[in-house]
């Protein structure tokens, strides 16, 4: 369970700051993303070679799921998702596929974490619209970033317990 643990911190420590960047200025830059992607490659071959193929499957599911939603919404309306949130789900999804004990609770998993994260964008614009803002742009990254990040968080805390 150690290799994943420490993974799955690497990744949401990588996260947060990728979160305040986006929050910062609105862009998810590559380096980043496929850099939190290489390393959620590298916690799934760990798993594989660990014999963990269940482990390993979810959060592959996971990671298609959250990857082809988001993909999904980008080319339907392009001009309000943009493509580094594409760019960033696979490493969403991984995280809650690994949260995860199927593939079947992987798919459920991905779908709630992108109801909350949705929620928590309303709520992040209401806020903005509350305190004046007169932008009609907001960034996604940080809504998307913490459903992911807490169900990781809580899962590597129950992990090493």
């Amino acid at each position: 369970m150690i290799i994943p643990a420490a993974g799955v911190i690497v990744l949401v420590a990588g996260l947060v700051a990728v979160g305040i960047i986006d929050a910062r200025t609105m862009r998810l830059p590559n380096r980043w993303t496929r850099s939190l992607a290489f390393v959620s490659g590298l916690v799934l071959l760990a798993l594989l070679l660990r014999g963990d193929v269940d482990m390993a499957v979810a959060g592959l599911v996971g990671a298609a799921t959250f990857t082809g939603v988001l993909a999904a919404a980008h080319v339907m309306s392009p001009g309000n998702l943009g493509f580094g949130d594409v760019k960033l789900a696979p490493t969403l999804g991984t995280l809650v596929g690994l949260t995860q004990p199927s593939v079947a609770t992987s798919i459920w998993a991905v779908l709630w974490a992108l109801l909350f994260s949705c929620l928590l964008f309303v709520i992040q614009a209401g806020v903005a619209r509350v305190r004046g803002s007169t932008s009609r742009r907001f960034p996604f990254g940080p809504s998307l970033i913490v459903p992911p990040s807490c169900m990781a968080s809580i899962w590597v805390s129950l992990a090493v317990l």
